[in-house]
């Protein structure tokens, strides 16, 4: 492995950490961000576990720089669940949980309370639990390759 790789995975597991150790500072209340009038996310955190609800809206993709998309296009939506492994066993290294509901269907869950059955035969971790891959894969076409 090249130098550079070595130093991209470091500071990719840094990131990670911080912002896992971040998380673990909430300890309760809700956001609510919107466009346009409209509902585009809402966290809510209380007792360790955090809920992403998304809702897609046009406006979304429209504020994405065209660039942007097409450098997120270019990973596989396989690919982009396999990089979340390190932030999911930081999740559940300080014991917490987020769960992504898109559309009130939850999707997706990393951390300390993800159940793996298929999706561990998948991706190879105990801490990312996909619920709905319908759901995670519209999302993701909904979002990155719009």
């Amino acid at each position: 492995m090249s130098n550079q790789r070595i130093q991209e995975t470091r500071a990719k597991c840094n990131i990670s950490e911080y912002f896992a150790e971040l998380l673990s500072c909430f300890r309760g209340g809700m956001i609510q961000i919107g466009m346009a009038n409209q509902s585009v996310l809402k966290i809510r955190a209380e007792n360790s576990q955090i809920v992403l609800n998304l809702f897609t809206s046009k406006s979304i993709v429209d504020v994405n720089d065209k660039r942007n998309n097409e450098n997120a296009a270019k990973l596989s939506l396989r690919k982009k669940i396999s990089e979340a492994k390190d932030f999911a066993k930081y999740l559940r290294n300080n014991d917490l949980t987020i769960s992504m509901r898109y559309e009130d269907k939850e999707i997706i869950v990393l951390g300390e309370k993800a159940k793996p059955k298929f999706s561990k035969l998948i991706i190879g971790s105990n801490d990312i639990q996909i619920k709905n891959l319908r759901q995670l894969a519209r999302l993701d076409n909904e979002l990155f390759n719009a």
